[in-house]
């Protein structure tokens, strides 16, 4: 009996432990928010996959692709951004 309420509570602890899914997403978003606002490309590049694809879409509509790295080297020449208030907001 002893074992099996050992088992529990070491099982029960791990499964607490675990961050959710979602809880990883919001940590990634916030983590590039950070390296925006810093200006710091080092931390913008980790806060994506390495497949990762970005899009623009101009003033006339095209849709352009952009890479990871000149998306990160623009935010990172730019003036540590007070503009840029970023954050996540709980939708319902």
């Amino acid at each position: 009996m002893k074992i099996v309420a050992l088992i529990l509570v070491l099982v029960s602890s791990f499964l607490l432990a675990q961050k959710s899914e979602e809880d990883l997403v919001k940590s990634t978003i916030n983590q590039l928010f950070i390296g925006m606002k810093t200006s710091d490309s080092v931390l913008i590049k980790k806060s994506f996959h390495k497949n990762a694809v970005l899009q623009t879409i101009t003033k006339t509509s095209e849709v352009k692709n952009e890479s990871i790295d000149d998306f990160a080297i623009s935010i990172s020449k730019a003036k540590k951004a007070v503009w840029m208030r970023e954050s996540l907001s709980q939708i319902y």
